[in-house]
């Protein structure tokens, strides 16, 4: 199985606070992961670590391509952040026009990738919309889809069923599912929901966060 990322000891602090603490972890090609525990302990600073927003204090962190070590490759990773980043006051329609021209998405791919992904979450009612207008569900429901046009190889999700409806989550939770075997990439997500470690993540990393 493929590698794509190592931490080894990986230990933050932020002033005299220990956030984390000679973390280990291994995540590898194809396979759904879950980083469990409460708010606050971390889960959230050690996807910062993984994108390089943060710098860790001690341990390392490797990075894997094709089972090589390499650079991170950042048009392969896709980082599912949490709705209220969205811009608000764009229609729908125009936001997913906006990320296929910074993306530099052909219209004859995009239209491909449309297709396909439109089968598996349908937002064409909402086009005309504005993000303003959608719900907190609908608004993450709108991300996946992006996420999905774009195919990344790496995906990290920010609570993706966090403070949505039980149907959302249901539906949210079917997509990365599919996503995962019908495509050659692993998905990974962090929450501290009982009933989503249930349903999703088949492998679970979980800690306390007080040191």
């Amino acid at each position: 199985m493929l590698q794509i990322i190592k931490l080894n000891n990986i230990s933050k602090k932020f002033d005299n606070k220990q956030v984390l603490k000679d973390i280990n972890i291994e995540i590898q090609n194809n396979k759904i992961y879950g980083l469990l525990g409460n708010n606050g302990v971390g889960k959230t600073t050690l996807v910062k670590l993984i994108f390089n927003e943060l710098n860790y204090d001690t341990g390392e962190i490797i990075y894997f391509k094709d089972n090589k070590q390499s650079e991170i490759d950042y048009g392969e990773w896709y980082y599912f952040l949490k709705s209220g980043n969205l811009p608000q006051e764009i229609k729908v329609k125009a936001y997913i026009e906006y990320i296929k021209n910074l993306n530099n998405i052909s219209k004859k791919s995009f239209e491909a990738k449309y297709n396909e992904v439109i089968k598996l979450i349908d937002v064409s009612a909402w086009l005309k919309l504005k993000v303003a207008d959608l719900s907190a569900g609908q608004k993450k429901i709108l991300l996946l889809f992006i996420c999905l046009i774009l195919k990344p190889k790496v995906l990290f999700l920010d609570e993706p069923t966090a403070n949505v409806d039980i149907q959302t989550k249901k539906m949210m939770i079917e997509t990365i599912e599919a996503l995962k075997k019908t495509r050659n990439h692993y998905s990974c997500y962090y929450t501290f929901s009982r009933w989503s470690r249930a349903h999703f993540g088949s492998y679970i990393y979980s800690w306390r966060g007080s040191y």
